[in-house]
């Protein structure tokens, strides 16, 4: 059935790009400087020979590219560009014609120093695009500095795309499989230098998976020459002087091509430690009781990570690569003191508990891949293979003394033990049909099992007993097949269309000893997602972009335990075997002004989204739950201002601004802003000042309120040994707003938490860049499983 969908739609695709191409020629190519790095933005026109009138023209992209529909015949082709020696030549159309690279030769003007280069951030129909090569401000970043300074893109210890968290990063068209901070680590090794340009895509096409609701960012690097090696090795420091908090991470990276070998290691660590401290305060309508509670938490880390990859080309068309990738957790461990008082009418009981958490775990990826040039228009097939496993382990000891009403001592532990395994396959077709079409079509298959052992006990009479209540054996394995189909093209009119659909079937079988009952899932969905650009002028500076997709969110496989983990004495987290997945619909309409201002006026639907709730214990009503449940409807009204600009040569700035309209059956309506602003200040040579402020409303998540939060952080940097070494003094939260409020109200208790972390610190980081030999392009071995991975 999902073959014959496609099929038609193959079919329906191929009749829309012949229509769209009559019996006029289309001419294509992409202007470049004589080093092969693109230039954008300059004016290509056709003068017939044999008609004075008759005139054709078209606007190259950001990246140099331009396409123009023209009859047969003879031409004059002429390429203009402030800054460049205008280009002409005489050309014969009679049919489809790709012109390559065109070199353009810079001016005697620009030689006596007018610096022209293509706009610093541009805005595509269903992309931005930061072009960060030769830009001033890219010296002494790296690539995270460099996406905090991007539309859109907003950084704590997630990235975010216009407020969704989980966005995920492509480099030269690799995907990454990190996630979180994890992510953040890695791409803080890139050095800005090396990045050309850098394109923020908040909706994806059906050729990723279904459950990528959250855009991607694609980052391509600089292509270099072919033999020899080059690398960096840098250490990050970061301290707050208020409460001792720190991170230390030294890392380094090294390439090394010969010939048709590539290869590429790389190996990051980390050493923390993060100081949190929570105020709580529960009323219960049921009992007149009430609690109050204060925590801290002593957090430390200890992780390395390294990651080796070899890639090599057969010819110019067959290639193959492999990387194994690893990480550890190693035995850090985290405290917890908690002091708690309950008062229940004439009753007055005091807790004092110390948790011990010693997390463990490490984590195993391969990837391997090979890619066929079918063609020299592009067209080409992939095979990826990958493997996956992560084995968690998380023992705690729990251990609280009783005084007041009652009085007596409790101990306790408890470990969860969970082993994931991913493996996916991947066939995936680009097929050119034509100079300004594509059809992307492909296959995946997915199979995830994930093992969890959870056991509690506490002791008594200097023995141990199982708490059979909390521990259990579960059991999880999930099958998902895909079929996609994505068709684009460009009219001779300017107009861009793309459009593709998407067939995911799953099959999940859950098994536990839990008297939990858990249901098989089988279900099939079709995510169709749609892309029309309409020029309003001729030169497509103004432009509306209308964008739809439908997209599904599973449950992350932790949320599936039924784990029952303690927070105190009086609140648990638990797991949710019966969550759903969430089904959403994004429709969009954006402005663009002179290709980089844009007001996008957006619509989303979620039906079944998963949200943590806090409800009460149906056992014990002073016990409070934490748990992801489904909200049945959630709605999303959203309006988005984004201006970069250069208000100096050596002063950048980008102002995000989001204002969403949101509402839940579960909570109700909610109105919130988030926003932020970057400044990237060139001061004088070779020194570079950072300016940001991020700010966001309070918001809504399951049935709590948060917040607003607020933050200021400041950096200056200096470039020394002709930019091989770079230096960096940071003051993260400046003003050193560490709180956040959460308000629960419900019909049986009130909780409000007080939360404090992210205080205020001074961070300090060295750099050094080094080769030998020639500069090196090293491809990476492509992943096709990222999305997967990202769910443990």
């Amino acid at each position: 059935m999902i073959m014959k969908i496609l099929s038609t739609i193959v079919l329906l695709l191929t009749a829309v790009t012949l229509s769209a191409q009559p019996d006029a020629a289309t001419c294509t190519g992409q202007t470049c400087t004589g080093q092969g790095s693109a230039i954008g933005f300059a004016t290509v026109s056709f003068f017939s020979e044999t008609d004075s009138s008759a005139v054709y023209g078209a606007l190259a992209d950001s990246t140099g590219r331009f396409s123009v529909r023209i009859p047969h015949g003879n031409y004059r082709m002429e390429i203009a560009l402030l800054g460049y020696e205008k280009k002409q030549r005489g050309i014969t159309i009679a049919h489809d014609t790709d012109l390559g690279r065109i070199v353009l030769d810079p001016s005697e003007i620009s030689l006596q120093g007018v610096e022209v280069k293509a706009a610093p951030i541009v805005r595509e129909a269903d992309r931005f695009i930061v072009n960060v090569a030769d830009m001033p401000q890219a010296i002494g970043r790296t690539a995270v500095e460099m996406l905090k300074l991007s539309p859109g893109v907003w950084i704590r210890d997630d990235i975010a795309i216009f407020g969704k968290k989980g966005a995920k990063v492509m480099i030269n068209n690799r995907l990454l499989r990190e996630t979180g901070e994890d992510l953040i680590n890695y791409l803080n090794q890139i050095p800005a230098e090396d990045i050309l340009r850098i394109e923020i895509v908040p909706n994806s096409g059906a050729e990723y998976d279904a459950d990528m609701t959250a855009g991607i960012i694609k980052i391509t690097l600089k292509r270099k020459r072919d033999n020899g090696i080059d690398g960096a090795v840098g250490i990050y420091y970061s301290h707050a002087f208020s409460n001792a908090s720190s991170t230390t991470s030294p890392s380094f990276n090294l390439n090394y091509r010969n010939d048709r070998l590539s290869l590429y290691a790389s190996m990051g660590t980390w050493f923390g430690k993060q100081i949190v401290r929570i105020t709580e305060s529960s009323a219960f309508e049921q009992n007149d009781a009430s609690i109050r509670s204060e925590s801290r938490l002593d957090g430390r880390w200890k992780s390395v990570s390294p990651r080796i990859g070899a890639l090599y080309e057969f010819n110019d068309r067959h290639s193959a690569g492999l990387e194994v990738s690893y990480f550890r957790n190693l035995p850090g461990g985290s405290e917890t003191h908690n002091r708690l008082q309950k008062q229940d009418k004439a009753d007055s009981t005091r807790i004092a508990s110390h948790f011990l958490q010693n997390q463990q775990g490490y984590g195993l990826g391969i990837s391997a891949n090979y890619i066929f040039k079918m063609d020299t228009t592009g067209s080409l097939f992939k095979l990826l293979l990958d493997y996956y496993r992560r084995d968690n382990d998380d023992p705690t000891d729990y251990f609280s003394r009783y005084t007041g009403s009652q009085a007596f001592d409790t101990t306790y532990r408890g470990d969860i033990h969970t082993v994931n395994d991913l493996y996916a396959a991947t066939a995936a077709f680009e097929i050119a049909l034509g100079p300004v079409s594509k059809l992307r079509t492909g296959a995946k298959y997915t199979l995830n099992r994930m093992n969890t052992a959870i056991l509690y006990e506490f002791l008594r009479d200097d023995a141990w007993h199982r708490i059979d209540r909390q521990s259990n054996l579960n059991r999880y394995s999930e099958n998902i097949g895909a079929l996609y189909a994505d068709f684009s093209t460009k009219f001779k009119n300017g107009i861009g269309l793309n459009v593709g659909l998407r067939g995911e079937y799953t099959y999940a079988i859950p098994a536990t000893s839990s008297t939990l009952i858990t249901d098989r899932q089988n279900y099939f969905g079709l995510f169709p997602s749609a892309n029309l650009s309409l020029p309003l002028n001729k030169k497509a500076t103004q432009m509306l972009a209308f964008n739809y997709n439908r997209k599904i969110s599973r449950p992350s496989f932790w949320n599936l335990n039924p784990y029952r983990m303690p927070l105190s004495e009086y609140s648990f987290l638990e797991g949710n075997p019966r969550l759903r997945p969430a089904y959403q619909n994004s429709y969009s309409v954006s402005w663009i002004i002179r290709h980089k201002y844009s007001l996008t006026v957006g619509f989303e639907s979620v039906n079944g989204s998963s949200e943590q709730v806090a409800t009460t214990d149906p056992d014990d009503p002073d016990i409070i739950l934490y748990r992801y449940e489904n909200v049945p409807i959630g709605r999303n009204f959203n309006l988005n201002v984004n201006v970069p600009t250069n208000i100096t040569p050596w002063w950048m700035l980008n102002l995000n601004l989001t204002a969403m309209n949101c509402f839940s059956s579960l909570a109700g309506r909610q109105n919130t802003v988030q926003g932020y602003l970057n400044n990237a200040l060139t001061i004088r040579k070779e020194w570079t000042l950072d300016l940001n402020l991020n700010y966001r409303t309070p918001r809504l998540w399951g049935n709590m309120r948060m917040s607003g939060q607020f933050n200021v952080g400041a950096g200056l940097r200096r470039s020394l040994l002709k930019k091989r070494l770079t230096a960096s003094l940071t003051v993260h939260n400046l003003i050193n707003y560490n709180k956040e409020n959460i308000r629960i109200v419900e019909p049986t208790f009130e909780r409000t938490v007080e939360q404090r972390q992210n205080w205020r610190q001074i961070a300090v980081s060295l750099r050094y860049n080094f080769k030998t030999g020639k500069e090196v392009k090293v491809r990476n071995v492509e992943s096709g499983a990222t999305e997967e991975k990202s769910r443990f």
